[in-house]
C-alpha cells in the first residue's frame, strides 16, 4: 500500500483504526499540520477517528467503486424537553441501538403500509 500524501478535506483513503488495528475506508474531515493528525470518517460505520498522517493509504480504485454502507440519519420530531438529553435518555437510546450488529427498525406511517429496514 502506498501512503496518502494529499491530506485535502474530503480525500478518501483506507486507514488502521488503533482501537481494533483493522483497516477502514475513511473520508478526511480535517488537518492537523501542527500534530500531524487527521480526523477522518470511517465511511462504512459512521465512525470519526484521529488518526497520525503516517497510518493513512491510498484507496486502491477498486474498492472505490463501492458505496458507503452507513448512512446518518436522525430521529425527526424528537426533541428533549429541555433542549438538553439527561443521561438516563442517552443510555436508553444506546441500549436502544448500541452493540454491534444489524439492526431492524420498522417504520410505521399514516397510511396501512409497513416499511421494514435492515
Amino acid at each position: 500500500m502506498q501512503r496518502l500524501k494529499n491530506f485535502s478535506t474530503n480525500t478518501l483513503g483506507v486507514a488502521r483504526n488503533n482501537r481494533d488495528q483493522r483497516f477502514y475506508r475513511v473520508q478526511i474531515i480535517n488537518h492537523d499540520r501542527e500534530r500531524k493528525t487527521l480526523l477522518v470518517l470511517c465511511f462504512d460505520f459512521g465512525e470519526y477517528i484521529t488518526i497520525p498522517e503516517s497510518s493513512i493509504y491510498e484507496l486502491i480504485p477498486e474498492y472505490q467503486i463501492y458505496p458507503a454502507q452507513a448512512i446518518k440519519c436522525s430521529l425527526a420530531l424528537i426533541n428533549s424537553t429541555n433542549d438538553d438529553w439527561s443521561r438516563e435518555a442517552i443510555n436508553l437510546m444506546n441500549r436502544f441501538i448500541g452493540g454491534k450488529g444489524f439492526k431492524t427498525f420498522r417504520f410505521y406511517s399514516l397510511s396501512t403500509s409497513t416499511r421494514v429496514i435492515k
